[in-house]
């Protein structure tokens, strides 16, 4: 009776050591998977910066280019203006040279 006792506590500790060790491994199963959900979490984290910061240098080289446009554009205009102010003040000297020769004419 006692050996029975004794094969009895005997089995009942090596369920107990099963059921530490199954314990054990679930227990470093959760933390593994932790461990990956918050890498996965820093790498969506990592993506979304990188995306964020490939947008801002887009943003920036569109604006960049638009400010070149303006730039273009605006010295065109002027440089347009000067032509036509150009124009006008030949215009002007080719209409007194006329006014000069009839006056010339005249004497």
């Amino acid at each position: 009776r006692a050996e029975e006792e004794a094969q009895r506590l005997s089995e009942q500790e090596e369920l107990a050591r099963i059921a530490a060790a199954e314990a054990e491994e679930k227990r470093r199963a959760e933390e593994e998977a932790q461990r990956l959900r918050e890498q996965e979490e820093l790498a969506r984290i990592d993506a979304a910066e990188a995306e964020e910061k490939r947008r801002a240098e887009d943003e920036a080289h569109r604006l960049r280019e638009q400010e070149e446009l303006e730039r273009i554009s605006a010295a065109e205009a002027e440089e347009k203006c000067r032509a036509e102010d150009e124009a006008q003040r030949v215009r002007e000297q080719e209409e007194l040279a006329c006014i000069a020769a009839a006056e010339a004419e005249e004497k």
